[in-house]
């Protein structure tokens, strides 16, 4: 709980009331009866305020119940980090002002919140905020800054290339038991070795990629990028690059801002170690449940590192290895379950392979 108090609960104005624990948090506010047990739950999207003279009110839209915070220190607490909320009105809000506002009040919590627990908290907290909308757009405005990046030249579209390699993003996904993603994974022709994931599932391999790795190793290595996206290490980098001047553009329901300087800051934005070694965690979990052999990850990393894949825009530059990232997959690449596979058949890494036409 992030903040907590006492309140009245009261069915309707006018109504006797009784006392209730009341406790805010990433959920919205939280009843509590004198036992302390959970009476009601009130999530952000339909709470409206109302300040009277003698205390701070809080009701849900289109219900009766009003909830009175009095004691002036708790009634400060919850003003300070309510304050967005929406007033009492006719009709609805549009729904763009309705998601600006739930995410301004949710913001200013975790504002408060980051303020005990620093901005890594705050950054992580409010990457989830971010609307799915918002993230696709992000995407389109990254890309070519990702394009850039790999020295990326033309698509590479055969059909069957294409099909194989989707199936393979699918089945890591779900042997990594991701929540629901639209994956667009995308080959473009590039002599520099490398693969880099936009936040909202938008992934990037380089023709070179294919050209050195294993079929293991090039589905370790699609594994990583999916477990940056899963895992929200885009919009959480992107939030500490871009702090209040990112977070603001949903907060106002208006993201233009925001998409806006999405490239830049998709470049700019390094990943942590901490996220490297999460996503290379994820990646031979999800790689070993698939039925591939998550070993060949650390050694194909190592031969692009001595082979030229540190090079600016290679696979080593944007995920630097260092000894100890090494021996954390071997380590944990060893123990790994492993399920049915081959994670990728014979046939399918042929195709994926040919997308761009013979070698």
């Amino acid at each position: 709980m992030w903040i907590e108090g006492r309140a009245v609960l009261r069915e309707r104005a006018g109504a006797p009331g009784r006392g209730v624990g009341v406790a805010l948090d990433m959920r919205g506010l939280t009843l509590r009866g004198a036992a302390g047990e959970e009476i009601g739950r009130w999530p952000f999207g339909g709470l409206v305020r109302g300040t009277e003279r003698d205390a701070f009110v809080l009701t849900r839209r289109g219900a009766a119940e009003r909830l009175e915070i009095a004691e002036p220190a708790t009634r400060a607490a919850f003003e300070a980090a309510l304050k967005a909320l929406p007033r009492e009105r006719r009709g609805r809000m549009p729904g763009g002002l309705a998601i600006g506002a739930v995410a301004v009040l949710a913001l200013v919590v975790l504002a408060v919140y980051g303020a005990w627990r620093g901005l890594t908290a705050l950054a992580d907290s409010a990457a989830a905020l971010v609307p799915d909308d918002v993230v696709a757009a992000i995407d389109r405005a990254g890309l070519p800054g990702v394009l850039d990046t790999v020295a990326a030249g033309p698509r590479c579209e055969a059909p069957a290339g294409q099909r194989a390699l989707d199936a393979l993003a699918g089945r890591l996904a779900d042997a990594g038991g991701v929540r629901p993603i639209d994956w667009h994974v995308a080959v473009h022709r590039s002599d520099v070795p490398n693969a880099l994931a936009l936040p909202g599932g938008t992934i990037v391999v380089t023709e070179a990629l294919l050209r050195h790795a294993s079929p293991d190793a090039f589905a370790g290595v699609l594994a990583h990028e999916i477990g940056h996206v899963h895992l929200r290490h885009g919009l959480k980098a992107m939030v500490h690059e871009g702090g209040l001047a990112l977070m603001f553009g949903m907060v106002t329901g208006d993201p233009s801002g925001l998409v806006a300087g999405a490239g830049r800051l998709v470049i700019g934005s390094a990943y942590s170690r901490d996220a490297e070694r999460e996503a290379d965690a994820f990646a031979v979990t999800a790689l070993a449940a698939a039925g591939g052999d998550p070993t060949a990850l650390a050694p194909f990393l190592a031969t692009i590192e001595t082979t030229g894949g540190d090079v600016a825009g290679g696979l080593i530059s944007t995920h630097p290895l260092g000894a100890d990232r090494a021996a954390a997959i071997t380590a944990a690449a060893a123990t790994a379950h492993r399920g049915a596979g081959p994670a990728l058949t014979a046939a399918d890494w042929a195709a994926i392979r040919s997308i761009c036409g013979d070698f």
